[in-house]
Formats: C-alpha cells, sequence, structure tokens
C-alpha cells in the first residue's frame, strides 16, 4: 500500500558530478551548520491563518520548538474543535463559513509562547504559499509506502516538524499499487496522477483519526506523459546526458 501523509521530509546525498554537475574540489572546506539552534524556551512557528473546507475534518498539528516536555493550548478555540495538551494535534469539523482567531500556546519549564492563528472556513483553502517540501523526485517511480512511511517518520524525529515543516501539494505520478492513500489535508491538495491502483480513505496519519477527504485523481488507471516527471526535470535542468549518466 502506498500512503501519502501530510508530513514528509527526505534526508540524503546527491552526487552532482553523477548527474552532470560539477563535483567538489578536493581541498574545500567540510560543511557547516551556521542555522542557530532554536532557543530552548517555547517557540511556535508555522503560518498565522489556515483555510479549511466546511464540514470536512480539521488536522492541524501546533509547531512549536523548545524543551520537552510541552503542553498545549487554544483559546477562543470554536465549538467543533479540540486540542491535545501533549500533542498540540487540533482536531475535529467547522460546518459554517467564516472566520475565528484563536490565540495558541505552548508551555515547558522555561516560559509560555503564544501566537494569533486565524482559522479559515470556507472553499479557498490554500491562503498561503508552499513552505518548503519533500521533493518526491527522490523516488520518483519508485515510490513505495515503506519509504514515504521512512520520510515522514524522519520528518518527525529529526524535529522539523516543531519548526512547521510539512507537505500538501504532494503528487503520485504514474505509480502502481493495489491501494493508496492519497488525501486532502487542511489547507492544501495531493494528487494522484495516472497511477494505477484504488484511492482508500484510512485515518492519517499512523492510523489515527479523523480520515481526511480523498485528494485529486487525474487519469486513474492510464499512465500520462512524461513517464517520469523526475527524470523530465533532471534533463530540463542539466540536459540528456545527465539522465543518461545515472543509468537511465
Amino acid at each position: 500500500m502506498i500512503r501519502f501523509l501530510c508530513i514528509v521530509a527526505y534526508v540524503g546525498t546527491v552526487d552532482t558530478a553523477a548527474l552532470g554537475g560539477a563535483a567538489p574540489e578536493p581541498n574545500a572546506p567540510k560543511a557547516e551548520i551556521r542555522t542557530p539552534k532554536p532557543p530552548q524556551t517555547p517557540r511556535i512557528n508555522g503560518p498565522s491563518i489556515l483555510g479549511v473546507r466546511p464540514g470536512n475534518p480539521f488536522l492541524y498539528r501546533i509547531p512549536a520548538t523548545g524543551a520537552r516536555p510541552m503542553e498545549f493550548s487554544a483559546g477562543f478555540l470554536p465549538a467543533g474543535l479540540a486540542v491535545d495538551a501533549k500533542t498540540g494535534r487540533i482536531t475535529g469539523s467547522l460546518k459554517e463559513p467564516g472566520g475565528h482567531v484563536v490565540m495558541l500556546r505552548a508551555k515547558n519549564a522555561l516560559g509560555t509562547n503564544e501566537k494569533k492563528f486565524k482559522i479559515v472556513v470556507g472553499e479557498t483553502i490554500s491562503l498561503t504559499p508552499p513552505r518548503g517540501w519533500n521533493s518526491w523526485n527522490a523516488y520518483h517511480g519508485s515510490v513505495t509506502g515503506e519509504n514515504v512511511i521512512h520520510a515522514a517518520r524522519a520528518m518527525s524525529s529529526s524535529g522539523l516538524i516543531h519548526h512547521g515543516w510539512g507537505t500538501g501539494r504532494s503528487v503520485a505520478w504514474n505509480c502502481a499499487a493495489k491501494t493508496y492513500v492519497i488525501q486532502q489535508p487542511p489547507g492544501a491538495f495531493n494528487w494522484m496522477i495516472g497511477c494505477r491502483g484504488e484511492n482508500v480513505p484510512t485515518p492519517r496519519p499512523f492510523d489515527s483519526s479523523p480520515t481526511l477527504p480523498l485528494g485529486v485523481s487525474d487519469s486513474p488507471g492510464t499512465p500520462v506523459n512524461p513517464q517520469s516527471l523526475y527524470l523530465a526535470q533532471l534533463a530540463e535542468r542539466l540536459g540528456p546526458q545527465a539522465v543518461k549518466n545515472i543509468g537511465y
């Protein structure tokens, strides 16, 4: 089964010489991380606004960095939604169109942080631009349920989930599997294009409620061109030789 989640990450390296780019200099300095580490006090990250369709399941995890354990709450939360104090996961459903401004809170032994967060219930749901995402080009035509689950767990275990990283707007392209889970998380879409197999509603992530609406299916059962979106983009960026250099 291939399951697509709303939280994914990919950790890996790319051999630029094999792809047709320049190899690193022999005496080049070692890479170093210059991004300051987040403070141990709570800091809520992520967007300030989220769109959701009326009546659809709502699922949002308050992304917060800082020392654990951490306690979460949400002031002025509208009826129909509830927050899990341990995980920061907000779930439920909102039936009526409109806007709700809530106050997200994260607290640990070192302090407290608050952030205003607006929930907009209506037909327009993509209210923010993509915030950085995992590229399925890492898997292209060989994506499996196992590597998707591995990537999702890497997102969580690495701590990126606390910074607000996540993905909607993912595409399963010309894949073949018996079943899929391609869903529509709040504020985004996922697609399956040219895929063979059945899209099955399943509680996600990790078999927990709620069951989200199904994503968008295009050309079901019939592959589309190009066969591999990854190889087509690679050829466009670096030329046909780059595709040959990796064995295609």
